[in-house]
């Protein structure tokens, strides 16, 4: 069994590589690129939903969205930047989700 320290010490290991951008071509786009969710990020999605949000998938899509350099530059908030990814196909959708599902392309 791991002792608390040891333990700590490898969330933290975790919670780094969560935060490191995914590169992903997109038919369309070009290379974008996205990264994990944390639980603080599926706390505020959670908040979010309600029976008045429509777009609750893509506001998710939203916070896995990053710039190269690992920072996030949608807002899940941002009415108009959901409502365009909401009109996006879901098949270029799922190609980020699955980057960020199976922790990036392979080969």
């Amino acid at each position: 069994m791991m002792d608390l320290q040891t333990l700590m010490l490898a969330m933290e290991a975790t919670a780094s590589a969560a935060e490191k951008p995914i590169a992903v071509e997109v038919p369309g786009w070009g290379t974008v690129y996205v990264r994990g969710l944390t639980a603080a990020d599926m706390d505020a999605q959670l908040d979010k939903e309600g029976a008045s949000d429509e777009h609750r998938l893509a506001a998710g899509v939203c916070r896995i969205m990053c710039d190269e350099a690992g920072a996030r530059n949608w807002n899940p908030n941002d009415e108009a930047q959901v409502a365009l990814m909401a009109r996006q196909p879901w098949t270029l959708l799922q190609k980020l989700t699955a980057a960020v599902g199976d922790g990036g392309p392979k080969g």
